[in-house]
């Protein structure tokens, strides 16, 4: 399906203000996001520089898994369209808190901010995504997924753009108060497409969830246990890549240049990520099929990587950065999601609420604890990077081995639905 065809598609789906108010939702949590991203990270680098970063997602990992807990028992009790709506009441408010304690405690707080950035961000897109699963079966999803991802990366192309022509003018504590903003106007559009949604599933019999939380319902789906390994795996992958990065920013970019630096490397993922979801994503999928996307990403991911291990620089590794990341923002991105399809919906809610909220931030444990036994047991600083790329490789060779009967069985599933 090439783009002119697919645009052909979009004006025929069903009930388009809900497609279009998920789009524009995507579009504004990521311009926010982005704001907040590279702000944060360049006042932990201030603050910390590289060694920040281990603590920071130390305390990301503890939190989670406390988080994902309560929000899957609330959504049992009270349903997703409140509880989410609370969740994005505190993401207006919280930067207003932020804002006035990083005058006060700097180094404390900017390991805070860090963490809830880290922590809201997951929490909004995963659950988005979560609602879409459960609205549109294997073969919509196909055809709208990259519109909707191409969206969001758009929207985190403004935020980029936004901070780039800001940061000269404004401190990083002061932009980020501009997600207030933003994230008002995504509440707007929440509360549009969820009573267009409950509308929808009002005219159908409602689904009562149960009381299990989401690693129950992990250990009932084999599959869905082995995708939470493949995110994490993932995730350790870029953790690792990212601190040798962060470790070459701190030695070679003078402190008032760090927020632009950090701001025109997520500006680069962001475009190459919307060009792939606008342009290639529908075209790969259709004509390679899930299961071949998925194994090829990891392999094309690896290449830019190996050659950064034999050649440690900042502009290498922030190629390497800059490839893994744009591939995940953007055909990982879909061909992940399709994968949730096929499961109830109750699973898909809390199943995420585990997959992609804990293992993408979860992981962070295991890299902080290499990394810092790292630093701890090895002087040799060129041995210790040697090292980390050994560990990297092992992780794409579990990626791949499990990510291919991942896909083999969603192929399996979606032929009953499709």
């Amino acid at each position: 399906m090439n783009i002119a065809s697919r645009f052909q598609f979009l004006q025929e789906i069903e009930n388009k203000p809900f497609f279009i108010s998920i789009a524009l939702f995507f579009f504004f949590a990521l311009f926010g996001y982005e704001i907040v991203r590279p702000a944060s990270s360049a006042i932990l680098n201030t603050e910390y520089g590289a060694g920040g970063l281990p603590y920071a997602w130390i305390g990301t990992t503890i939190l989670l898994p406390i988080l994902v807990y309560a929000y899957n028992r609330c959504i049992s009790i009270w349903g997703f369209r409140k509880v989410f709506a609370v969740v994005l009441w505190s993401i207006i408010i919280t930067p207003l808190i932020f804002w006035y304690l990083l005058k006060l405690y700097p180094k404390y707080t900017s390991i805070a901010l860090y963490i809830w950035k880290d922590i809201y961000i997951l929490i909004v897109l995963e659950q988005t995504w979560a609602l879409c699963n459960t609205t549109y079966n294997p073969k919509q999803a196909k055809a709208l997924y990259g519109v909707l991802a191409a969206s969001g990366c758009l929207g985190a192309i403004g935020g980029n753009y936004f901070v780039m022509c800001l940061s000269d003018h404004l401190t990083s504590i002061d932009l980020t108060l501009f997600n207030t903003i933003i994230y008002a106007i995504c509440l707007l559009f929440f509360y549009f497409h969820s009573n267009l949604k409950q509308r929808n599933v009002s005219k159908r019999e409602k689904t009562a969830y149960s009381q299990d939380g989401g690693f129950q319902i992990l250990i009932q789906f084999k599959h869905l246990l082995m995708l939470f390994i493949v995110i994490a795996m993932i995730q350790v992958i870029v953790s690792l890549v990212d601190y040798q990065l962060n470790y070459f920013i701190k030695q070679q970019i003078v402190e008032q240049e760090r927020t632009g630096y950090f701001a025109q490397l997520y500006f680069i993922i962001n475009i190459l990520a919307f060009v792939i979801q606008l342009v290639l994503a529908n075209f790969i999928i259709t004509h390679a099929g899930i299961r071949t996307t998925h194994i090829a990403i990891p392999l094309v991911s690896l290449i830019p990587i190996l050659i950064s291990a034999f050649l440690p620089h900042i502009l290498l590794l922030s190629i390497s950065f800059i490839s893994l990341k744009s591939l995940d923002y953007s055909l990982f991105r879909v061909v992940k999601e399709m994968l949730y399809i096929p499961y109830p919906e109750e699973v898909q809610y809390k199943a995420k609420g585990v997959i992609d909220m804990f293992a993408y931030r979860g992981a962070k444990v295991l890299s902080s604890a290499l990394i810092l036994f790292l630093e701890q047991t090895i002087s040799n600083r060129s041995l210790m990077i040697s090292l980390i790329f050994y560990l990297i490789i092992i992780c794409f060779v579990v990626w791949v081995s499990l990510i291919s009967q991942i896909a083999s069985e969603y192929l399996r599933k979606a032929q009953h639905q499709e």
